[in-house]
């Protein structure tokens, strides 16, 4: 059997880097809509899905000197996701899993534009009914 569940994941990243008394710091936040298929595989508790979607990513740069912001900039923008995974059920109700999945979408920061997004994997324990 296969079917189809609207999707929508979060995901949040950050860094911080020190150069010559400059603090760097930065992060993004990402938001996926999209659809997921779901194949159920008989007399087993694993269920591979494939998915894909819209992704928004949020991203921003600060440059801090002496407790001072010197510098920053931040941007939303909208891209794609792709993805899949696995799926173990434990019981009818809860799941545990593992994901990867690519995202890509283009800012401008400092008057550069950047691409952001990546390649990310995450581990999946979810309860339904």
């Amino acid at each position: 059997m296969v079917f189809s569940r609207p999707q929508q994941d979060r995901f949040q990243i950050g860094y911080e880097d020190k150069d010559d008394g400059i603090k760097t710091e930065g992060g993004s936040l990402e938001a996926h809509i999209g659809v997921r298929k779901i194949f159920e595989l008989s007399n087993s508790p694993m269920q591979p899905y494939i998915g894909g979607g819209i992704a928004i990513i949020g991203t921003s740069v600060s440059n801090r000197s002496g407790g001072s912001t010197i510098s920053d900039d931040d941007e939303t923008a909208t891209g794609a996701w792709i993805g899949g995974g696995m799926y173990y059920a434990a019981t009818k109700s809860l799941n545990f899993g593992l994901d990867l999945h690519y995202s890509e979408a283009e800012v401008e920061l400092f008057d550069e534009d950047r691409e952001v997004g990546g390649l990310c994997t995450g581990v999946t324990v979810g309860y339904h009914w």
